[in-house]
């Protein structure tokens, strides 16, 4: 017999209660806050994960990278919101799985209607860019 412990097994199920951890605290937040079930909560919690992740990476890198780079993928990212938000967006216009009728449900509970916040955000994101860049460049001239 050998005293060498092999702590890995420990360390694979410790990073796994982490991330189960983690998720159901997502998922629990989203719960209380939108007051939806917790299939819908479940289904929007890794996205939701994702982009936070994300958004820290872009905050940390704002300090080490040109800047002109992440303001021009900002309005973008900010409107990736809505893909990560759809299940509770259904759920809260009305969306219901395995219902019999088709009920009529909410303008933004609609694929076509994500798309027009997902382009609205976009437009006057991209928008406000191009004013205030347009704006700065006749003041240092």
């Amino acid at each position: 017999m050998s005293n060498n412990h092999n702590n890995s097994n420990y360390l694979v199920a410790m990073v796994f209660v982490i991330c189960a951890v983690v998720i159901g605290a997502v998922t629990y937040g989203l719960m209380s806050t939108f007051d939806v079930p917790f299939k819908v909560g479940i289904r929007s919690a890794l996205p939701v994960l994702a982009w936070s992740g994300g958004l820290i990476a872009i905050v940390y890198f704002y300090f080490r990278v040109e800047e002109s780079i992440l303001m021009f993928i900002s309005p973008f990212y900010i409107s990736m919101i809505v893909p990560c938000l759809s299940p509770i967006l259904g759920y809260i216009a009305g969306e219901r799985e395995n219902f019999p009728f088709r009920q009529d449900i909410a303008w933004y509970g609609t694929a076509w209607g994500m798309f027009l916040i997902f382009l609205g955000i976009n437009l006057i994101g991209y928008g406000l860019l191009y004013w205030w860049r347009s704006r700065d460049t006749y003041r240092y001239y």
